[in-house]
Parts: structure tokens; sequence; C-alpha cells
């Protein structure tokens, strides 16, 4: 049988056949930001206002004096000078971004809500970035420098480390690649302890449960370098007590937008939105972390 003719298809008639999307969008998959949500926060500090916080620091270790009835204490006077950690708070960054009347107006999708999440999720990275970036000035002593895999025993002697450095045992949290989390749950035996099974509450996004009695939270915005010829990608996970990082914030990442009325939105024919966020974070307690590093494609 023969083709038919000059019938009417669906090329012939595209102008008439409208085009729908669908109201769910699939978004991106954002990393779990975890390190902001740890490490010390002294925000209260400046909240009346301020560039810089000065946080002494009392960790010169004295030697106590032997004594013999008859002398006099202040024979034995034990003095020391102790120094200080400030925090600059000028990491000033924006995310900007103007949106159409015209395009809130004839979308299906949510348009402002997705780009102002996009935009916060930009900001809170930078912020998790930098306080990552901390890590490489840790004192304590590199575990596992560029191996290919993670062993229970490169977490045991990262666990081992911060004991050696008197670090207290409360208050600590590791920080791992997914690669990294791999390799442990690949090994023979189960190294961690379910949050169900404990008295501990999911304090971050990611946690997947407790190693060595502290909770594991999994990022993929953990610090890289590159390392060997050719270069391999180094992948850097981190143990740390809360200490070893200090945070500020004087605006913490918020939103802004203008409003109908307000002389630039009409100029505009849209609205101009931001998320913004000052703040800055310093090395608190060097000898408090430990980096544990693994080679990853």
């Amino acid at each position: 049988m023969s083709n038919l003719v000059d019938a009417v298809t669906s090329i012939n008639e595209a102008v008439q056949i409208p085009e729908f999307w669908s109201k769910f969008v699939v978004e991106f998959r954002e990393a779990n930001l975890v390190a902001a949500k740890f490490f010390m926060d002294f925000s209260s500090d400046v909240t009346e206002g301020g560039d810089k916080i000065h946080i002494p620091e009392s960790l010169t270790k004295q030697t106590p004096a032997s004594f013999t009835e008859g002398e006099r204490l202040t024979d034995k006077l034990i003095s020391d000078t102790e120094s200080e950690v400030t925090i600059d708070l000028t990491r000033y960054y924006v995310n900007p971004f103007v949106i159409s009347d015209r395009a809130q107006r004839q979308s299906v999708f949510r348009a402002k809500a997705l780009r102002m999440k996009k935009a916060a999720y930009s900001i809170a990275k930078e912020i998790d970035t930098r306080i990552f970036s901390h890590a490489s000035s840790f004192t304590t002593q590199v575990v596992n420098n560029g191996g290919t895999s993670i062993t229970n025993l490169d977490i045991t002697e990262a666990w081992a480390r911060l004991n050696s450095n008197d670090v207290p045992m409360t208050d600590r949290q590791w920080f791992m690649t997914p690669f990294s989390i791999k390799d442990l749950f690949d090994l023979s035996g189960n190294y961690f302890t379910s949050v169900d099974f404990s008295d501990q509450k999911g304090l971050v996004n990611g946690q997947i449960g407790m190693l060595l009695n502290s909770p594991v939270a999994v990022s993929t915005n953990m610090p890289s370098t590159a390392a060997g010829s050719p270069a391999n990608p180094i992948r850097t996970n981190v143990y740390a007590h809360r200490e070893a990082i200090a945070q500020a914030y004087q605006w913490k990442p918020e939103v802004q937008q203008s409003e109908a009325g307000d002389g630039l939105t009409i100029d505009l024919q849209g609205q101009l939105c931001n998320v913004r966020s000052l703040y800055g974070s310093s090395l608190l307690r060097g000898d408090h972390g430990v980096q544990i590093k693994r080679q990853e494609a």
C-alpha cells in the first residue's frame, strides 16, 4: 500500500502543537556542605560591629616547681607569654542575578526560587571550601599521604595521633570523600556504628554513622591537589576536633531582592536578587586535626 499524500502531520502542523515542560525540574545534585556546621563559631563577638576578632590562646604548657619548706612562693613564680589567633572578617561574597517580570510570569517553573537556591549554594560552597582549606596548616603529620585507598590502619593512626596530642575525645568528626568511605565499607568487618544505635543525632547533611565514637560526614567538597608524574588527583579527608578551626559571620548567607515600587524593579522590568555573606575563618588549634589523603581518579 502506498503512503498517503498531503496528509496532515505533526511536522506541517508543528506551530499548532503547544510545548509543555514538566513541572518537576531535575535539579543538579549538590554536594553536602558540612564544615561550616561543625567548627567553632565566634559570630556573637561581632554582632555590634568590628572587622577583626582576637582569640587568646592559652596553649603554653607549664612545669611545676619543686618546693621545700622555708622557701618563698614568690621565688617560684611561673610566667609565660601567651599568643592569639585572629579572624579577619574580610571575605565578602555575592551572587546577584536579575529575573525579568516576563520570565517570572510565563515560566511554568519556580524560576526565581530555583536560581535563588543555586545562588545560595554557591555562597555556602565558597564558605565550606575556605574552612576546609585550613586543614593544610594542621601541624599533625599527614596520614596515608597519597595512597590509593584508605584502610582501617589509616583510621586508627589518625585517631591515635589526635589522642597523642591530648585532643579531647568528644566534639570530633570525620569528613571523608565518597570513595574513601567506600574503601572502609569494602573492608571485611563493619567499622561503622549506625546513629540508630547511639544517642547521636544527625548533626549535618551527609552523616552516615559513627567511626571510633566520632560522627562521619561524607562530602564531595573536600580539598584537592595533584601530585606525581603524570599528575594524579589527591583528595584530602579530615579528622578534627571542633576547636581546630574558627569562623565568624557578620552576614551568614542571606537573601536580598528588590521590591515592586522601589524604582529599580520598574527600571529593570524585573527583580534584582542576591545572596551574600561576610565572614572570616582561621586555623585555631593546628594540632587538633589531621589530614588523611587518598589518590582518586
